[in-house]
């Protein structure tokens, strides 16, 4: 029975310091995306992500955030009657490193990405192509930020797609995310 008791206060304790350092929050902002690689000539196209988080302190100055958002992504012709819209659930696990009093940080840490929905529009017609669209994609995030006090947080990250997102033979090549992000972050 003490055993048991020690055991249960031990857990408990645990518990209580691993909340203390733990928090919860919600990040969105504004996403700049592109398809990449042999997709020469396509144009930025601006959306949103949404979505939450666990900033979890490992160390002093290190934190792991794993993270669930909803990315709208994409790319448009330069003249902007041709528009690719993916959607994502994207779940990175970042670390972030703050080196200088907790005030700037960097992060970094890998991305996948499962595809939602995809679609190519022009100005009279919308199709889903969602068939011929990879459905995981797996990228490299880095970014910096700042913390403005201990609820409130801006990142600008990149997001760095490895997978090619097209599964049709022609044209031949690869044609990988690109996202740019702004974000803001509300620790709660």
């Amino acid at each position: 029975m003490k055993k048991l008791l020690l055991l249960a206060s031990f857990t408990f304790l645990s518990m209580q310091a691993i909340r203390a350092q733990t928090q919860f929050g919600i990040r969105g902002g504004l996403n700049l995306s592109n398809i990449a690689g042999d997709a020469m000539g396509n144009a930025l196209r601006s959306d949103i992500h949404l979505g939450v988080l666990l900033k979890m302190k490992l160390v002093k100055s290190l934190y792991w955030l794993p993270e669930v958002q909803y990315s709208a992504q994409g790319a448009q012709s330069p003249n902007k009657v041709i528009k690719a819209y993916y959607n994502y659930l994207n779940i990175p696990v970042m670390l972030r490193f703050y080196p200088n009093d907790k005030v700037i940080f960097l992060e970094a840490g890998p991305q996948l990405g499962l595809l939602l929905s995809a679609k190519v529009s022009n100005i009279s017609n919308t199709v889903s192509v969602k068939k011929e669209v990879r459905k995981e994609d797996f990228a490299l995030n880095v970014g910096l930020g700042a913390r403005f006090n201990s609820h409130i947080e801006l990142d600008v990250r990149g997001i760095f797609g490895m997978s090619n997102t097209s599964l049709l033979p022609n044209p031949p090549g690869k044609y990988p995310n690109r996202v740019f992000q702004v974000s803001l972050q509300a620790n709660l």
